[in-house]
């Protein structure tokens, strides 16, 4: 999967885990992952939480580590700070 910040980029190849990931939330519209531990944030904005996209990943990936949560929260992390993707303080992240 290719992603940038767009207009200016960069273009960032993201594979594997990482991709699968964020081609799940492509499903949901917006595409959005929570901060609370509930699928519903404050806003309304409907999304998936960190760990119930690695409790998904764990359905289709075989021996994901036990700290997948962590390196997968990371990954988002270093996403929005190229500017991918980016955090929305009163709606999500």
């Amino acid at each position: 999967m290719w992603a940038a910040a767009l207009p200016d980029g960069p273009i960032t190849w993201i594979g594997g885990v990482g991709a699968i990931a964020l081609d799940m939330l492509m499903v949901d519209s917006p595409p959005c992952i929570t901060v609370s531990q509930t699928a519903e944030d404050p806003a309304g904005v409907q999304g998936r939480t960190l760990h119930e996209i690695v409790m998904a990943l764990r359905e289709e990936i075989p021996r994901m580590p036990d700290d997948a949560e962590d390196v997968l929260a990371g990954f988002f992390d270093g996403l929005r700070a190229s500017g991918i993707v980016e955090r929305v303080e009163d709606g999500g992240s």
